[in-house]
This record gives structure tokens, sequence and C-alpha cells, in this order.
């Protein structure tokens, strides 16, 4: 999701941010669920039109997990790790770790994930390629100067999320470089 004024967004920054996804889905997947190829593909709405829905598609079907679960892990590293950095403060996250879920609190924000999605991203983020991919994303959405905040949500129906990241904050996602293949 771009917030813009002009509800209208460079195509350089669209198909860079989407590159970014894709390899940072990419990247995820292979340290998560090795020997499962992912494809990240954009949606068709109709014969030659195009919806910026990414949709994940394994290219082996026989998996430990299923295709719905593994896509879940996968998303819920991605975003995890991009709205961490988001509610990054000063002051250290309070952590509560339980059976099922991690509850991460700065301040007065909260995110809540499963464990093993929690577990998972903690070694995904390791991955320099993982936070380069990342990095691409930010970069790529504040090289247009109409957008003004980011957000990744899988509510197709939704005008807008809950959770925006302002343009200003980008800047904690540049310490995630840009790798060159």
């Amino acid at each position: 999701y771009f917030e813009t004024p002009k509800h209208e967004v460079s195509a350089y920054a669209l198909a860079s941010a989407l590159v970014g996804l894709a390899d940072a889905v990419r990247e995820a997947n292979a340290l998560v669920n090795p020997g499962y190829k992912v494809e990240v593909v954009v949606e068709a709405l109709s014969p030659g039109s195009f919806q910026a829905t990414v949709r994940t598609v394994f290219t082996k079907a026989k998996n430990l997990f299923s295709h719905s679960a593994v896509q879940a892990v996968i998303w819920g590293i991605v975003s995890t790790h991009i709205y961490e950095k988001f509610i990054k403060t000063d002051e250290p996250p309070k952590i509560t770790v339980s059976e099922d879920m991690v509850i991460v609190e700065v301040g007065k924000e909260k995110i809540i994930v499963p464990r093993d999605v929690y577990e998972a991203k903690k070694e995904v983020e390791k991955s320099e390629r993982f936070r380069s991919a990342i990095g691409k994303v930010f970069e790529a959405a504040a090289s247009d100067p109409n957008v003004t905040g980011f957000a990744i949500t899988d509510e197709r129906n939704t005008p807008t999320p809950n959770l925006i990241i302002p343009k200003d904050l980008f800047c904690r996602f540049e310490t995630e470089s840009t790798l060159d293949e």
C-alpha cells in the first residue's frame, strides 16, 4: 500500500518496491522452507489489466506444511520485521513469549505474532540479502516524492490499512542497503 495524495505512484517506484518485496519473500522462504521455491506474481484483473496484489506461488506441492501455512509464515516474517522496526524507539521493547505467541510492546504500540513466525523472523533477519531486499522496498517508496507512507496489508477491500509507516520513518531501513546481484 502506497499512501499518496494524488492516488498515483511512479511506475519505477512501484516496480522497484515489488522487486524488493519479491526478493525479501524469496530469501525468507529459502531460509525457512529450504528446497521449495516461491514465486511472487502480480495478479491479472482481466486480460491485459493487472493489479499489484502480490500472491505467492510455491513450485513444489509436497511440503511438511500446507501452502497457506507456509505463505502465512513467510508474509508474517516480512511484515513483523518491517513493523518491529517501525515501532522502534530508544527504549527497549518489552517482549512477552508464551507457548503460542510473542507480544512485542514499545510504548503504546503492540505487535502480536505466532511464536514460530517470530522465531523464524529472528533467523531470517540475520540474512544480509533479506535486509537488503527490505531496504530496496523503502528506497523505492522514498524515490517517489508523492509517496507519504507505506504499508503491507492482506485486506483487499480495506481502503486504508490500519498501520501506515510515514515517509519520515523510511530512514529506519537505510542501514539495510541495496545489494547489486
